[in-house]
């Protein structure tokens, strides 16, 4: 499974979630966060991990920032939404869910009309009011998007990044990683992503992801937190604003 989408039902057997809470926790700083709250007399400290999977990464970034919290503010409560397009996969997350209170995890595809606003509605609990999310993680999705939505698509997705979060911590696919999946698919026997061909951000695509997320200077890349065994970076961004 998983070759359409990225949505892989053994993911983390390949992908250990360790291996990125490791320079998480290292490198990033909620100082901001908890300050831009106080100031704003705002309680609750908001995440979203996009394309979250089985829950796992998200689960364990939920208890890391949770306890960075704790250290700063007793008072301040953390509060999570994954979301992953797979049914199958939700219903695992939702099923390992040990903070039902805190964590809550949501069948829909980020890409369709209405997922916004029925995202910020459950961040909101039912108010409509357009609040951003503290910090929006998105781990080796960037790829999946582009190779079904081509580059609009992908460049409509940095533009909704942008326009939910406070602080974004993003791991994109470089083109290798483009180019092993298509053989992955071919060997298969699957022609799954007939865009491919037509996509005219390729090599630079890493890149052009990080150009396009601070051009407008809504945001700025705070710090390249590591790189993962696959070479990918893991790039952290804060709406300019709360600097």
């Amino acid at each position: 499974g998983g070759q359409q989408f990225g949505n892989f039902h053994n993911y983390y057997s390949f992908n250990p979630v360790d291996e990125r809470i490791q320079f998480l926790q290292d490198r990033i700083s909620i100082k901001e966060i908890i300050a831009y709250n106080h100031k704003n007399n705002k309680k609750d400290i908001f995440l979203l991990d996009i394309g979250c999977n089985e829950g796992d990464l998200s689960f364990s970034f939920f208890e890391m920032i949770s306890t960075m919290v704790k250290q700063i503010d007793e008072n301040m409560k953390v509060k999570l939404i994954g979301m992953d397009l797979d049914t199958v996969l939700i219903e695992r997350a939702n099923q390992k869910n040990t903070r039902k209170e805190e964590v809550q995890f949501l069948h829909g595809n980020i890409m369709e009309a209405g997922t916004i606003d029925h995202l910020l509605q459950q961040r909101n609990e039912g108010n409509a009011t357009q609040e951003r999310f503290d910090i929006v993680t998105c781990f080796s999705t960037t790829m999946w998007i582009h190779l079904n939505h081509g580059d609009d698509g992908l460049n409509n997705f940095l533009e909704i990044l942008q326009n939910i979060s406070r602080m974004i911590i993003l791991e994109p696919q470089p083109w290798h990683c483009y180019t092993n999946a298509i053989k992955r698919h071919k060997k298969l026997g699957k022609e799954t992503h007939p865009l491919f061909t037509s996509l005219a951000i390729r090599n630079n695509v890493v890149e052009h992801i990080e150009k396009k997320i601070v051009e407008h200077e809504r945001f700025k890349l705070k710090a390249e937190l590591g790189e993962t065994q696959w070479k990918r970076k893991v790039l952290w961004y804060v709406l300019n604003e709360d600097t």
